[in-house]
């Protein structure tokens, strides 16, 4: 992907046919205002700061945001038969041009699907060690009735137990990663990898940047 080492001293790299250059900040950005996007699918390690990211691109754009997680599961966690969550972000889809995707679970068809209509992709690849704080993140919200893992567990685990769900979970998600960027090179979309909090906290200040920019030109 974009990340890899041996593109540290380049100043341009292609991705999908397109030309991507590291900006200021250290990311490698597809060479495109990155408010001209219209439909933002986020995938990749739980606890990254997905759900979070989405809301922000939400609150300083026009885009409407959809948690898939909260569509495909019911109060107690109970999944939400298929057919009936994939016609709920259907029809949301239909009716928001402009949307930002959480995506949430291990469902390769509806991942591919999500893909192909996105025309940005945002991976977020924080490797096995991943981030300990997120995945706590993730146990507080199981009160909230949001499935933080998509397995049961119980929230008050002694901190061993906490630590050893978090590897098993991310050993997991390391092994549907090849799965993943096979779907995102055949979408044809544009992917940025963001590989720990900074990366995302980068990504958000670039995205506002380039909303104050677009508000701007539609002044003058």
């Amino acid at each position: 992907m974009i990340h890899e080492k041996k593109l540290a001293t380049e100043k341009s790299v292609f991705f999908n046919g397109r030309k991507y250059e590291q900006n200021k900040l250290g990311l490698w950005l597809p060479q495109k205002e990155l408010s001209e996007y219209k439909k933002i699918l986020l995938v990749g390690n739980s606890g990254g700061g997905k759900s979070t990211t989405a809301d922000y691109v939400g609150k300083v754009s026009d885009h409407r945001v959809i948690h898939t997680d909260l569509v495909r599961f019911s109060s107690g966690l109970i999944p939400v038969p298929d057919a009936i969550s994939e016609k709920i972000i259907n029809d949301f889809l239909k009716v928001n041009p402009k949307a930002v995707i959480d995506f949430y679970g291990d469902n390769h068809a509806l991942l591919k699907r999500f893909s192909e209509y996105a025309d940005l992709i945002l991976f977020f690849n924080f490797g096995i060690d991943g981030s300990f704080r997120g995945f706590q993140s993730k146990m507080e919200n199981h009160a909230k009735g949001r499935p933080p893992l998509g397995i049961a567990f119980d929230p008050n685990y002694a901190s061993e137990g906490t630590v050893n769900t978090w590897r098993l979970l991310q050993t997991a998600q390391e092994k549907m990663i090849p799965e993943w960027q096979k779907i995102f090179k055949q979408s044809g979309a544009d992917v940025i990898e963001l590989s720990n909090f900074r990366d995302v906290d980068k990504f958000k200040q670039e995205f506002a940047l380039s909303c104050t920019k677009q508000d701007y030109a539609r002044m003058i």
